[in-house]
């Protein structure tokens, strides 16, 4: 995944994915398969897997320089079930495929049904322990035999979150058996996932699926016939080409005038690298002296990305959730440190653009107020001063722009947040999602066809599925990730209780300080006027003149910076999303009552857990995409 003897810590620039594609299985065992040639039904799958595999080596070469150097890979997904499952996992390892078994139950349970008094086909056990041998992986699911269909189902649904593209071998009969082929294939028309599919009868022919396919009547009438009429081997390995193009290619929108390219967009992404020193400390230090001077001040030495993230993303590999959390750290540490970086820079520089506006101001006045020679020296120090001021403004300006901080932080941080989604469901088997908003939010772009989430797909590809056996051990293993995650202390709920407080703090005391300053203004004012008739003692008019105007220059640059910083939106989404994830580690706390468990409610557990886990991270993007969409409207530009 990385060079070789290399430390991620010393990597220079973000780590690249390596091309990874998902090919999963779903078909009928030997007993459905009676109307079927089988050496010319594992040709058929050999030549898609064939394909495939040429289609994505050809992709590698041709975007080479959006992924690492290990060698592109194809991953076959297979429950290993008698009939088509073997053939397929057979065929794909022949073609240097990587295997992943899916199991629906445990493996000592699997294994009962492939005793020669149990098994449909000869040596039935041999081959799938042969097979089970060279997986890269083995996914165990607890399924219970006392619902076998829930077993089947969840062992489908992982497959099917798994894969890029799925082979289906259906003979075309409904038989409504839940956690069936036609299940899978259903399920997988409906949430958008490719599928090829292989007619189980001979001469199997195959066809591109994107539409629901309705019963019996139709395909045997009319699907076989339309099939047997519009095969051509040409015309469907262009579609299989084309199906591995669309996950294995960075998006291609086009280049607007003034817009970058989605593909520029990431090549710079990988050209980031890791600054020495922290430059934009002025938000920092403006944040913590409003709204909470007990915080540590910033450091100006920049901790290496990796390192930093350890304290919330901890290196370890004593379970398998820990082993999936150290391949994802390094993609995190870096989306997450950047987006710091650039938010800082992005929102130091409005900071001190505002208060370099007021200060412009009062420097334009002090001469007035100190009586100053119109060509003394130190009226042209003042003057100097506010040249010097206004200047620094339109630099920052032209320097926060130019680089693109605002920008940047909103897309680095997206993806972190995409790529913390992924630490909460990858240890169950993911979720198939996309980053996707709201339609009357379309005109802020799609950031499920952005570079963001085309390399959180990437990156999910190459994880894959841990090599665990779902069980007590690690479902609390999960459990107290997840705990962790929400309730911990780099949790999300901690975070965002402290969000909501700090930012209601600054926004509370910045309106007092606008109220305060033009408050005084008044004042001033008050006696600039009367100071003519009633001869206030010790009041130089001058002096009076200068706040009058510095004042509210004061107070509008405050203002300007609650505003484009955004402080009471802030904490009321933070307090929001502190309500809502208290109550999803509510969730997590009472399932954790619940262990240890017993063998028959694992597969109850993972389903519950998977199900938290899923809405948690799913509101965290959510919020994520929705603060997004507000400070996408708050550029850097001069006050």
């Amino acid at each position: 995944m990385h060079p070789a003897n290399t430390s991620i810590a010393e990597l220079p620039h973000p780590p690249k994915p390596p091309l990874v594609f998902r090919v999963g299985i779903v078909g009928h065992r030997p007993d459905r398969l009676e109307n079927a040639d089988l050496p010319l039904l594992s040709d058929r799958l050999r030549e898609v897997i064939r394909t495939i595999c040429s289609e994505v080596r050809a992709q590698y070469k041709t975007n080479v320089e959006f992924y690492s150097n290990a060698p592109p890979v194809v991953r076959a997904i297979s429950p290993l079930a008698e009939g088509v499952d073997r053939i397929f996992a057979e065929r794909a390892l022949i073609e240097g495929c990587e295997l992943t078994a899916v199991l629906p139950f445990h493996l000592a349970e699997l294994e009962n049904d492939f005793h020669p008094e149990r098994a449909k086909e000869a040596n039935s056990l041999a081959r799938f322990s042969g097979l089970l041998d060279r997986a890269t992986s083995v996914f165990q699911m607890g399924g219970s035999r006392a619902d076998a269909a829930d077993a089947y189902q969840s062992a489908g649904d992982v497959v099917l979150n798994q894969s890029d593209l799925l082979i289906v071998v259906w003979d075309g009969v409904r038989r409504h058996r839940r956690g069936g082929t036609e299940d899978t294939f259903d399920d997988a028309v409906a949430r958008g996932v490719p599928v090829i599919w292989i007619d189980a009868h001979r001469p199997h022919h195959w066809r591109i699926v994107t539409q629901p396919i309705r019963g019996i009547e139709e395909i045997r009438v009319g699907e076989r016939a339309a099939l047997k009429k519009s095969f051509t081997w040409d015309k469907l390995q262009n579609q299989i080409r084309r199906l591995v193009e669309i996950p294995a290619v960075i998006p291609t929108d086009a280049k607007q005038k003034g817009h970058t390219s989605q593909r520029d967009l990431l090549s710079h992404y990988f050209r980031e690298r890791q600054p020495l020193l922290n430059i934009p400390f002025v938000w920092k230090w403006f944040r913590n002296l409003i709204g909470d001077v007990s915080s540590k001040l910033p450091v100006f030495r920049v901790a290496p990305f990796e390192k930093s993230a350890l304290s919330e993303w901890p290196e370890s590999s004593a379970t398998p959730v820990a082993s999936l959390i150290n391949q994802l750290r390094p993609y995190f540490a870096w989306a997450d440190k950047l987006a710091d970086r650039y938010g800082d820079g992005y929102r130091s520089a409005f900071v001190a653009a505002f208060m370099l506006a007021a200060a412009a101001v009062g420097l334009a006045l002090l001469p007035m107020a100190m009586s100053l020679e119109e060509t003394g020296i130190g009226t042209e120090i003042c003057a100097l001063g506010e040249f010097t001021a206004i200047l620094l403004i339109l630099v920052l300006v032209m320097i926060g722009r130019r680089r693109k901080w605002h920008e940047r932080w909103l897309d680095y941080r997206l993806l972190a947040e995409i790529l913390r989604h992924q630490r909460l469901i990858a240890p169950l088997g993911g979720i198939r999602a996309s980053p996707s908003v709201p339609e009357h939010w379309t005109r802020y772009g799609d950031p499920g066809a952005s570079w963001m989430a085309w390399y959180a797909r990437a990156i999910e590809r190459s994880i894959g599925l841990p090599n665990a056996v779902v069980d007590g051990n690690y479902l609390q293993a999960c459990l107290d990730d997840l705990h962790g995650q929400l309730g911990g202390p780099y949790g999300q709920v901690g975070f965002h209780e402290t969000t909501a407080a700090r930012s209601e703090r600054i926004e509370h005391r910045l309106h007092i300080a606008e109220f305060t300053l033009f408050s005084l203004t008044l004042l001033c004012c008050l006696f600039h006027i009367t100071h003519g008739q009633l001869h206030w003692p010790n009041v130089n008019p001058h002096w009076l003149t200068f706040f009058c105007g510095f004042f509210p220059a004061l107070g509008a640059a405050i203002a300007g910076i609650s505003n484009q910083a955004e402080f009471r939106r802030v904490t009321l989404r933070s307090e929001s999303m502190h309500e809502g994830l208290t109550q999803q580690q509510a969730q997590v706390e009472k399932l954790r009552t619940k262990m240890p468990i017993d063998q028959d409610q694992i597969s109850e557990l993972t389903s519950s857990l998977t199900e938290v886990a899923g809405s948690s991270a799913t509101m965290m993007v959510n919020e994520v995409l929705d603060w997004r969409v507000i400070f996408q409207d708050r550029p850097l530009k001069t006050v």
